[in-house]
């Protein structure tokens, strides 16, 4: 029988809201651009839960795959690892670096040691629900724009259309 054992500081302590992230400095939290990069707001619709007002242990906490597969988005390419961790300063991308949800602290990362295998899960903080209801405020829908379509990828393992096996 597996036995969990998770790994995160304080799973039920409450993170800290955005505007608080905002204007507290004190904190080492980065802080927020005005406008959320549509990946940030694709991981953060996918870790949604169905109940905000309930507590912490019942939202979802979901693999980097299952976290992918429900967004729609390769396992394999780099787009949710940027979305989660953002870009570094020592990395070697021509992208503008910048802190990722993790960073900003919209999600946290929980590892699970399960019969000696660590396993890294990813669940929305308090801080990140706020975040995702005031961009549904300001448009009105939880609809995000459709994903780009696979055949105008550059990398040609991307192009292929995601299949269940």
């Amino acid at each position: 029988m597996p036995i969990f054992i998770p790994k995160a500081k304080d799973p039920f302590c409450a993170a800290p809201t955005t505007s608080a992230a905002n204007g507290a400095a004190a904190n080492n939290l980065s802080i927020l651009p005005e406008k959320l990069p549509m990946v940030y707001l694709r991981v953060l619709k996918a870790l949604f839960p169905r109940r905000p007002d309930w507590g912490p242990i019942e939202w979802p906490i979901i693999t980097r795959l299952q976290l992918a597969i429900t967004i729609g988005w390769s396992p394999i390419g780099g787009t949710l690892n940027k979305a989660l961790n953002g870009i570094g300063p020592n990395s070697k991308s021509t992208d503008k670096k910048h802190p990722g949800v993790i960073g900003y602290k919209l999600v946290e990362a929980i590892e699970y040691n399960i019969d000696g295998v660590t396993e890294v899960n990813y669940r929305i903080t308090r801080a990140g629900i706020e975040a995702w209801q005031s961009y549904v405020m300001e448009n009105g829908s939880d609809e995000l724009p459709p994903l780009r379509d696979p055949a105008r990828c550059t990398r040609p393992e991307l192009r292929k259309p995601q299949t269940e096996e």
